[in-house]
């Protein structure tokens, strides 16, 4: 048994999905995966690449219209920027990491086009993030 929301660290700021069918990851939801331990399975887990490419050049034009983009995700991609140049963990592979490290079950699902992207992917499974680093992810997405 699983979920399959949409959850990213950017997620939560934006409008919800207008497809009723597609739920967005919630306060509730999030509590009831931590209390059964049942596995989650979020689609859209890197929001896009936003945060990658918003760090590698500002605004990227394919996100101008996106419901991604909005002051709260740039400051967010500006704070993942800084602290995965700190930590030396590329912006991809720390918001996915950041996943695996929910106290319930996470799988989350990536949009690769090429088999490289995907190996690339598999290296987020391998990343252990500090404490530190952890309570500073969830102050950019707090529930």
């Amino acid at each position: 048994m699983a979920n399959q929301p949409l959850w990213s660290l950017g997620s939560r700021n934006i409008t919800p999905p207008a497809d009723p069918t597609l739920l967005r990851l919630d306060q509730k939801t999030y509590a009831y995966h931590t209390k059964a331990q049942i596995a989650l399975i979020p689609y859209s887990s890197q929001a896009g690449g936003y945060f990658s490419k918003f760090a590698e050049s500002g605004t990227p034009t394919s996100f101008t219209e996106s419901p991604l983009h909005c002051p709260e995700n740039q400051a967010i991609a500006g704070k993942l920027k800084l602290l995965s140049e700190a930590i030396g963990i590329e912006i991809a592979h720390l918001v996915v990491a950041y996943l695996f490290h929910r106290p319930f079950p996470v799988v989350p699902i990536v949009g690769c086009r090429i088999a490289s992207q995907m190996e690339d992917s598999f290296k987020s499974l391998d990343i252990q993030l500090s404490i530190e680093v952890i309570e500073e992810l969830h102050n950019l997405d707090p529930w």
